[in-house]
């Protein structure tokens, strides 16, 4: 409980999307000592200064595509997911993923997936209580879409500055 707190105080208190992903990330892997963190956006959006660190921006197409019936619930969901979804969800990692938990990150709809990941093969099963995930999804799922909003709002400004000089 304490450092699912420490990690939403952090989360709340963080100005910009990258900040929040940055703070999301030290935490996973230093407090909780697991070896991955990834917040993924669903958008088709441009998002100023996205897919950084644990942040990760993918079109809702690309997402369904790569990983299909994992988004269909509002629960958390464990296990030895395929090579593929596990590349998908921790991008550019030179240690493979062997284990995820996963879930979906939800305000009126589908915005993306919090996904913490283990390098050890069976460190998450479906067996596992995901009520601190549910916890922490919960309040992502609050926090993100006017953060990705403010973000999206301000790359319009910045290409019409561009055009008209």
């Amino acid at each position: 409980f304490e450092k699912s707190k420490r990690l939403l105080m952090q989360v709340i208190e963080a100005r910009t999307l990258n900040d929040m992903a940055s703070a999301i990330d030290d935490s996973i892997r230093g407090d909780f000592g697991l070896d991955a963190a990834s917040v993924l956006l669903f958008t088709d959006a441009n998002v100023a200064g996205a897919s950084q660190g644990a942040l990760h921006v993918v079109g809702p197409v690309e997402a369904r595509e790569r990983l299909g019936s994992l988004l269909e619930g509002d629960r958390a969901v464990c296990g030895q997911f395929r090579e593929s979804e596990r590349a998908f969800l921790f991008p550019d990692r030179d240690e493979p993923i062997a284990s995820v938990a996963l879930v979906p990150l939800r305000s009126d709809e589908l915005v993306g997936v919090f996904a913490v990941g283990s390098c050890q093969p069976g460190y998450f099963d479906q067996s596992m209580g995901s009520l601190f995930l549910s916890y922490i999804s919960d309040t992502l799922s609050r926090l993100l879409p006017p953060m990705v909003q403010r973000h999206t709002a301000a790359a319009p400004v910045t290409e019409i500055a561009t055009e008209t000089r």
